[in-house]
């Protein structure tokens, strides 16, 4: 319903963007978008749950307008290195 909505400019691509991701982890499943961090804890720090295609994700996030993901994520203090983290924190 919501992509519907998005198609016909009726709702926002980015409120899409971090609905599918949040469905996505919640299922335990990569998000497409980077939009969902999480906290350890144990620890108390924040990382990314798993991206599918983390290569892509800034494309993807730019096409919609949400921006890179690097800066999003400083946020919470967390560097974004896809070729070294990739879920893993």
């Amino acid at each position: 319903m919501m992509r519907k909505a998005v198609s016909k400019g009726k709702a926002s691509a980015v409120d899409l963007a971090y609905l599918e991701d949040r469905i996505a982890v919640a299922k335990g499943e990569k998000q497409i978008y980077g939009t969902q961090v999480q906290r350890d804890l144990e620890t108390g720090d924040y990382y990314v749950p798993a991206i599918l295609d983390p290569e892509q994700v800034n494309t993807r996030r730019n096409s919609i307008g949400l921006g890179s993901l690097e800066p999003y994520l400083k946020r919470w203090g967390i560097e974004w290195n896809h070729k070294v983290k990739n879920g893993i924190h």
